[in-house]
């Protein structure tokens, strides 16, 4: 039962509080907000501390030996609206039975009033064991304020406080910046990462705690390094940063009623429109407040990073030794170049040190240390002059090797002067991608980039090859940082990309030769990626088409290691070995149709040659009449698309199954952890075939990733469909295989069948409530192959979609093909190659804007 006193209490508390958190609705300030909560909350914490003392018959002055702290935000006096409360009931000794009777009821008070509540006891003894072993909890107690209770006890407890660190100083500060080195490599290594944790992310508040606490640790006796000091510009970006981000904080928990700390895409959304944010320069509201936050977080960030290196540093020192001098400028000191005073003294004379310090770096493969980063971004006031021409072709320089070329170019963008060699960069700074594909911005994205091509110097495999193999690795990592610095133009970014890559290419001074590759790099950079993932590469016509274009082998290689690379830096799991053999595929094959000196090689007899192969594998069973039918009508494509020994096992076990209507194999693929179904069927059994097993495998929450459909003689139509299990990682159970199965028999079996599709909860779903969904589309492309019309389809993912699409395309008698599907969170492309029932390309433009209109009606 709730004492009257405590539920009057809580509908006071919640009612205050709510009140208060709402002026976050017009971007009041949010440091200002989060200190009258605080208020607020010291206020009832005192007023529930009297009230058990009264309950406990006791006289609360009486009674000396205690202090009640309030610890972490609470300590510091700022806190949102659903923040933990954290409490320290400390006394020198054993707490007396009176106070520990009160403490008890205290925290059932405190409990009760609908607190996510922290409260701990601890005396001289425990608070001083958990000071050394648990970084958190120092961090709590560093601020710790006193809410009730004996200030000498307080004072107390701040000389141990004091004691403790300063005695064990040097370890405790590292174990602080240990924790929150981990902490940022849970919440996104980055500050551009597109729905970032305000509290926890890189950059955020927890950053700005840092900054605290380091500076704390100073106050308390421990000696800092020079640079764990703010000038007026860091303490003023600091100051607005702070405020900023308590005003989000406040409005996120606010707005979804409890603790919520990341800032999701909804959030964005709805945030920027409360805050009035508008559109500016081809960017949406929500892009250009996402902007602001960035701006805001990477200084929080670099300060943050510098204040924590105060910490490696000193042990750093202690255990390596100078190695190596460069001109007295640097030295080499473990894995790293460290700066000499003499190097700072030079660094002011301008670009040529500047460029001086980063060629060593690569020629040393030794990354800059960050005290050289530190120097360089104090003495950016010396490269205000313009750059020299020989400057930027040192510059250009720094691309031919991989040797800590991210890092420098990483380096250089911290400090803001990558977009003095590139101005184009500038514009792409904390650019958010509002979409359902990428997880960075545009320019951590390109760095990423870089990282991920660069680290291929030492990869084996394919790609690692074609990586070493490459002679013009300067245009490579060139297109690789400028791909999508058209992004936020307004205009095709792939088009304005190559507008830039073509001024870039004037300023860096490279060839003409150089400059057309380093155009053609960026303007088709997508184009690997979506005929790999969106085309079928068994289809000849494609690769030869495609072959024809690249015209090179030098760029084919260029562009294969360009696509791997940029979606390796989409987001941590978007490279999958599904996708690294497509790729790998199309550059194979198209390989073989580009000769050394970029002729053409055109094979037209490949065909027959792979049904030879098939007869010659089959011996003398080829002279049967079911073999012999067979092979005079095998589709080209799974001649293709399979090796001969895939062809074989399917065409012997086709003889196999007689008069058995639906049969069905599943092989599962562990280097790309999906699945081949492959079904077995005929023509009279059923009519929709591909619709009516689609909708069968995707009702059992199987993802669709390509589908190829043949038509064999005899009335065989062999399908195979790769697929993803999503509830299960690794190959799923028998049991769910043989579940799948039966469902597929009785699609095919069964006129009446109606698929039934269950919507699944998906990670990331809810984080798009609210915000407007992308744009759906339909496109007809009836220039790319010579049989086939291709339908390309853009679309709000739902379960059942697929199935309904399908099911279309057979209501409007369109025969399918092939077919492939591709889903980024919640967006689909879904692409297939279609003819009308007499194997025709449709080409009829009424026909066509019908369907358009069709699809549109089913995908929205």
């Amino acid at each position: 039962m709730i004492h009257p006193l405590i539920a009057q209490l809580r509908e006071q508390l919640w009612n205050d509080t709510l009140s208060i958190a709402s002026e976050c609705l017009n971007r009041k300030s949010g440091v200002s907000v989060g200190r009258r909560l605080a208020a607020l909350w010291d206020s009832v914490v005192t007023r529930m501390w009297a009230h058990e003392w009264e309950v406990a018959g006791a006289d609360e002055k009486s009674t000396r030996g205690y202090a009640l702290l309030a610890l972490g935000g609470f300590g510091r006096s700022i806190v949102a609206p659903y923040s933990d409360i954290d409490l320290l009931l400390f006394t020198p000794g054993r707490a007396s039975p009176v106070l520990r009777t009160v403490s008890a009821g205290f925290y059932r008070d405190v409990f009760d009033l609908g607190w996510q509540v922290g409260f701990s006891a601890h005396t001289s003894r425990t608070v001083t064991r958990h000071i050394l072993k648990d970084p958190q909890f120092l961090t709590a107690v560093l601020q710790a304020r006193l809410l009730c209770g004996d200030l000498d006890v307080f004072r107390h407890f701040h000389q141990l406080l004091e004691r403790t660190v300063r005695r064990y100083g040097d370890q405790l500060l590292k174990d602080v910046v240990r924790a929150r080195d981990v902490e940022r490599e849970r919440y996104g290594q980055t500050v551009y990462i597109l729905q970032p944790n305000v509290k926890r992310s890189p950059g955020g508040l927890r950053d700005l705690q840092l900054v605290h606490w380091v500076q704390r640790f100073g106050e308390l006796g421990v000696e800092l390094s020079e640079v764990a000091t703010l000038d007026s510009e860091d303490a003023a970006a600091l100051s607005e940063a702070e405020d900023f981000l308590w005003a989000v904080r406040q409005w996120l928990h606010w707005r979804a009623g409890r603790a919520h700390d990341a800032l999701t895409r909804s959030d964005q959304w709805q945030l920027a429109t409360t805050w009035g944010y508008s559109g500016e320069h081809n960017l949406l509201p929500a892009e250009v407040f996402m902007r602001d936050y960035f701006r805001k977080t990477e200084h929080v960030f670099a300060v943050a990073q510098r204040f924590s290196e105060c910490a490696r540093s000193s042990q750093r020192r202690r255990n390596f030794l100078v190695t190596w001098s460069q001109n007295g400028y640097l030295v080499e000191r473990g894995e790293s170049l460290v700066i000499t005073a003499a190097g700072q003294e030079v660094l002011a004379r301008g670009w040529e040190v500047l460029l001086e310090f980063l060629e060593t770096s690569q020629r040393l493969n030794r990354p800059l240390d960050w005290t050289v980063w530190d120097t360089i971004r104090r003495h950016v006031c010396a490269l205000s002059s313009p750059i020299p021409p020989e400057i930027f072709r040192r510059f250009a320089g720094l691309f031919e090797s991989p040797h800590q070329l991210a890092h420098v170019l990483r380096g250089l963008h911290k400090v803001r002067l990558l977009e003095r060699f590139i101005p184009a960069f500038e514009h792409t700074r904390g650019l958010l991608q509002f979409n359902q594909y990428h997880h960075y911005t545009v320019d951590e994205h390109s760095l990423r980039a870089v990282e991920a091509a660069t680290a291929l110097a030492d990869a084996s495999g394919l790609l690692g090859d074609t990586y070493r193999r490459i002679a013009q690795k300067k245009i490579l990592h060139l297109a690789l940082l400028l791909h999508d610095l058209g992004k936020g133009l307004g205009s095709d970014h792939c088009e304005t990309g190559r507008a830039i890559a073509r001024e870039v290419g004037e300023r860096l001074a490279l060839s003409d030769e150089e400059r057309n590759v380093l155009e053609y790099l960026v303007g088709s950079h997508l184009r690997m990626n979506h005929l790999a993932l969106r085309r079928d590469i068994s289809d000849e016509q494609l690769v030869v088409q495609f072959a024809t274009e690249v015209g090179s082998p030098e760029i084919l290689q260029m562009l294969y290691v360009l696509t791997a690379a940029d979606l390796m830096a989409v987001s941590p799991d978007n490279w999958t070995a599904w996708k690294a053999d497509l790729l790998a595929e199309l550059f194979q094959r198209t390989a073989r149709y580009i000769s050394d000196s970029g002729d053409i090689i055109l094979r037209e007899n490949d065909l027959e040659d792979r049904r030879r192969a098939v007869a010659c594998a089959l011996g003398e069973d080829a002279r049967k009449p079911f073999f012999s039918r067979q092979l005079a009508e095998l589709p080209g494509g799974l001649l293709l698309a399979e090796d001969v020994t895939s062809v074989v096992s399917d065409l012997r076990w086709l003889a196999s199954l007689g008069d058995t209507p639906v049969d069905i194999r599943v092989q599962y693929r562990p280097d790309s952890d999906t699945l081949l179904w492959n079904i077995a069927t005929r023509e009279n059994v059923a009519r929709g075939v591909f619709h009516r097993l689609t909708g069968a495998l995707s009702s059992q929450g199987l993802e669709i990733l390509a589908a190829q459909i043949y038509t064999l003689a005899d009335g065989w139509i062999l399908d195979k469909y790769v697929v993803r299990d999503p509830n299960f990682q690794g190959e799923p159970p028998s049991e769910r295989i043989d579940e799948i199965n039966e469902v597929i028999r009785q699609s095919l079996t069964q006129p009446e069948f109606q698929p039934v599709f269950v919507r699944r909860w998906e990670v990331g779903r809810q984080a798009l409530a609210g915000v407007p969904p992308a744009r759906v589309r339909v496109e007809f492309d009836n220039h790319s192959h010579s049989e086939f019309t291709i339908i390309e389809i853009f679309a709000n993912d739902r379960p059942g979609l697929l199935y309904e699409v399908s099911r279309f395309l057979y209501q409007e008698k369109c025969f399918i093909w092939r077919a492939k599907i591709g889903t980024f969170l919640d967006q689909v492309v879904d692409v297939f190659y279609v003819t009308d029932q007499e194997g025709q390309k449709i080409l009829s433009s009424e026909k066509l804007g019908h369907m358009r209109s069709g699809l549109l009606a089913v995908i929205q």
